[in-house]
């Protein structure tokens, strides 16, 4: 897919692009409540609808609305790679798509993990790469008000997060046995559920080549690989202590068949940082 939008020499209508929310939102709506679709389909039924658009100009469109729903913190259709130089007056509409369905998006947020397959070395991937820029620009973007937050809802759900951290586990043991290290292996600890979780890591494990230790933070996500994350002070803390051995381990696409992205080192350097809250002291009075 390219960096810009396909060209047909007109600017898009209200009206198709409307329509082209109305397809979005409503494989949107599907996959939160884990029904299958055929894309294509959509797609198709678009283009006879709009015979001057190509499906590509329609793909591009939808990759917007992507970019808009990851810019507002919520999980963006699977598969559609958000493309963020997109008019700022779509941001504003497909918010209120998202508070349109907001008891469904909740519940898929606070929804029992599925059991993933086995896991196993094919699941990892690249970390997704986007210009720093970008990410600078997102930052400075005017938040768009929303009455929930799909990454913390969730975040806050403990049974996924704990699936995830299981997988990884899982994960861990498998490819140090592959390796010939069956022995460090049998020392992968899940520390997070023997220590409690304020270590700033969930697992401690050895790196496949050298044996030295790994402390990796896990963090799951149906969504996709573009879905942000957040981050506690203490986490970030220490992975600038410990930027040796801490490992970021990103698990997107929970379900069936997860993948898994790997951030190594301070978090600082791998992420950026975007603050979100604040605590907060009165200060003394001055005369």
């Amino acid at each position: 897919m390219s960096s810009s939008e396909p060209q047909t020499g007109q600017d898009w209508t209200n009206v198709e692009r409307d329509q082209a929310l109305d397809v979005y939102f409503e494989m949107y709506e599907l996959e939160q409540r884990r029904e299958k679709y055929i894309r294509r389909r959509y797609y198709e039924a678009f283009v006879a609808r709009h015979p001057h658009r190509s499906v590509k100009a329609l793909e591009y469109k939808l990759q917007n609305i992507s970019a808009c729903l990851v810019e507002m913190g919520f999980a963006p259709l699977r598969g559609m790679a958000p493309a963020f130089n997109y008019q700022r007056s779509l941001l504003p509409e497909a918010a209120a798509r998202i508070e349109a369905i907001e008891s469904l998006v909740l519940a898929s947020a606070n929804a029992e993990p599925s059991t993933p397959k086995s896991a196993s070395i094919t699941a990892i991937v690249p970390a997704p790469n986007l210009h720093p820029s970008k990410w600078a620009e997102l930052a400075r973007a005017e938040p768009i008000s929303r009455k929930i937050d799909f990454i913390a809802r969730e975040q806050a759900n403990r049974r996924l997060g704990l699936a995830g951290e299981e997988w990884v586990v899982e994960l861990e043991k498998r490819t140090l046995h592959d390796a010939g290290e069956p022995g460090l292996a049998k020392r992968v600890r899940h520390v997070a559920v023997e220590q409690g979780d304020g270590l700033g890591y969930d697992v401690q494990s050895f790196d496949v080549v050298t044996g030295e230790e790994r402390l990796i933070e896990v963090k799951t996500t149906r969504a996709g690989i573009w879905m942000p994350f957040m981050l506690t002070q203490n986490e970030v803390r220490v992975s600038a202590r410990a930027a040796k051995a801490f490992m970021l381990y990103r698990v997107h696409a929970f379900g069936d068949d997860p993948r898994v992205y790997k951030l190594p080192g301070a978090l600082e350097a791998s992420c950026d940082l975007t603050p979100l809250s604040f605590r907060a002291l009165p200060r003394a009075a001055t005369a």
